[in-house]
C-alpha cells in the first residue's frame, strides 16, 4: 500500500485531507481534517520542499511503524 492509497484512495479517505501549497517557499504541507464537537482540528501528517519530494512521497510505501522482522 502506497502513501497515496492510504490518505487518498477512496473519496471519504480524500474527502478529509487537505494540502496546502506556498507558492513563496515552494513547500507542499499535509493535513488530515479530525472533527470534534463543533470544532475542527488539522493533524499534521507532512512537509516537503518541492512538489517533486511530495510526488515521490505519494508513491513510496506507506510506513505505520510497525516492525517487520525479516526471517
Amino acid at each position: 500500500m502506497t502513501n497515496y492509497e492510504h490518505y487518498f484512495g477512496t473519496p471519504e479517505k480524500c474527502s478529509i485531507m487537505e494540502v496546502h501549497r506556498d507558492y513563496w517557499s515552494k513547500t507542499v504541507t499535509v493535513f488530515q481534517i479530525k472533527l470534534g464537537h463543533a470544532m475542527e482540528f488539522k493533524q499534521y501528517i507532512a512537509r516537503f520542499e518541492s512538489i517533486e519530494a511530495y510526488q515521490t512521497w505519494l508513491k513510496a510505501p506507506f510506513d505505520d511503524g510497525t516492525i517487520k522482522f525479516e526471517d
